[in-house]
């Protein structure tokens, strides 16, 4: 029981950092993204990810750590958000294995970019496949810890649903 909620502190506070960036580049990403609608798409899925991070982290600190009572719209706000969330980085994570344990993925892309002549100056092909298995390297990990954390979050906001109820006001009349 104390394990699950200091592996659920861990990942929260590994995520923390990456929301912090992900919801400075979505805000950067707003105005292209209206010229691009297909943009927005991404933009909508990495913001429900960082309200997620951050409602599930309010969560812990406010619920779980301070014993204090959450309003329902706080539950309400982390469902939603992570049901989009875990529908992405499920997905992510599984097309990310595809890509790490079948390198004709990455190697064709790369191809294809080198065709094309879409490789930026100064870096070679072999720069670019190490850069490209790193980013998802990184992507594969963050799907998984998000997809983890997800679930561990369903769980402990069933375990403390009290938390959730709104407090009653017992008026005499």
């Amino acid at each position: 029981m104390k394990a699950e909620i200091v592996i659920y502190k861990i990942i929260s506070f590994v995520l923390l950092p990456v929301a912090a960036i992900f919801g400075i580049v979505c805000l950067l990403s707003i105005l292209t993204a209206i010229s691009n609608p297909t943009m927005l798409i991404s933009v909508f899925l990495n913001a429900c990810m960082v309200i997620y991070v951050i409602t599930s982290f309010i969560f812990l600190t406010k619920g779980i750590d301070g014993g204090r009572q959450c309003k329902p719209v706080l539950r309400d706000w982390i469902r939603i958000n992570a049901f989009i969330t875990f529908a992405f980085y499920l997905l992510a994570a599984i097309a990310f294995s595809a890509i790490k344990f079948n390198k004709s993925f990455l190697n064709d892309a790369l191809q294809q970019m080198e065709a094309q002549g879409s490789i930026p100056p100064g870096i070679t092909a072999g720069e670019l496949q190490q850069m490209a298995g790193t980013f998802v390297n990184f992507l594969l990990v963050l799907s998984i810890l998000l997809v983890i954390h997800i679930l561990i979050t369903f769980h402990l906001m069933n375990k403390y649903r009290n938390l959730f109820e709104p407090e009653r006001m017992d008026i005499e009349e």
